[in-house]
């Protein structure tokens, strides 16, 4: 949940600051003796450096990590958000505004992808929608309570009021954010002594005795993807569907059926899809003398794929 707080205190930041500002033109003109095209630059360099700074995103979080970034992007906006209310002349605040969305424009992306990664399956709704109550919610209330500080204190606190929700921010991205270094993870769900050799080891093994049939693989399968689900969040799956399974395999060593090798097919695709997980597949082992047998229990994951996603 601290996480998820902090995702909406930034992404409440970035879209506060896109038009909070709006409604103090007129003061800030009057007190910065400025033309009404000259204060404009106010909020069109605030635009044109967040144009220019999202789509570096993606590019800084995989070379400084999303921690670094989120910390690093709080605190200077911040800092500029500060010097901007102390700005004495149309020049430095216009520079200050430039900085302040250069700091902030990244963040809002950044912290929407910490949420699509860190919130899996059916969390993951829930956890969007309340992230982007951050978006919609804080350019409405932005310009009316923008309106409201400059009559009753000044333009300088329009910049001041945001300080609060940036220091929570900056405090909570060390403390929530943790680095998850994108690699390659994989499952092995085998028959224990199918291996005459030490078998190199999965992220999750699950070694199974020999004569397992349908019923105790099934089982054994849905609660592997359970645990796959809990430790590890996958942008994609690779499924190597092997046949070597089967009770008729010259190598292998279980007792699985024709059925129970669709049945097997079946639950992974559809555990994949449900949780809306790319998921590729390819025929794995299968050592059958019977070439027809073989090449018709290789077929299987073809038709179960074609009638789950087609």
């Amino acid at each position: 949940m601290g996480l998820l707080i902090t995702c909406t205190l930034v992404t409440t930041l970035y879209a506060t600051t896109m038009t909070i500002a709006n409604v103090s033109l007129p003061q800030i003109q009057g007190a910065l003796s400025a033309g009404p095209d000259q204060v404009a630059w106010v909020v069109t360099a605030n635009l044109i450096a967040t144009a220019v700074t999202i789509p570096l995103a993606g590019w800084m979080s995989n070379r400084f990590g999303r921690r670094r970034v989120m910390a690093i992007g709080v605190a200077g906006f911040a800092v500029s958000t500060l010097l901007c209310g102390l700005s004495s002349s149309l020049e430095a605040l216009i520079f200050w505004r430039v900085l302040q969305s250069g700091f902030c424009s990244p963040l809002a992306a950044v912290a929407q992808s910490v949420v699509i990664d860190e919130f899996p399956g059916e969390q993951r709704p829930r956890a969007v929608a309340i992230f982007m109550m951050g978006v919609g919610i804080a350019p409405t209330i932005a310009p009316l309570l923008g309106g409201y500080v400059c009559e009753t204190l000044s333009w300088s606190w329009v910049f001041y009021i945001m300080l609060p929700i940036a220091i929570l921010a900056f405090f909570g991205a060390p403390m929530f954010f943790e680095e998850h270094p994108r690699a390659a993870v994989d499952s092995s769900v085998h028959c224990k002594n199918n291996f005459p050799f030490d078998k190199k080891n999965s992220n999750l093994d699950v070694p199974i005795d020999d004569e397992v049939d349908d019923v105790k693989y099934i089982n054994i399968l849905t609660k592997t993807l359970d645990q796959i689900e809990s430790h590890f969040t996958p942008d994609i799956v690779f499924y190597d569907a092997g046949v070597d399974v089967h009770s008729n395999d010259d190598l292998g060593n279980l007792n699985l059926t024709d059925d129970g090798i669709k049945k097997r097919d079946e639950i992974v695709c559809e555990y994949f899809k449900e949780k809306k997980i790319p998921l590729c597949t390819v025929i794995g082992g299968g050592y059958s003398k019977n070439r027809q047998e073989l090449a018709s229990r290789h077929f299987s994951i073809f038709e179960t794929v074609s009638k789950t996603y087609l």
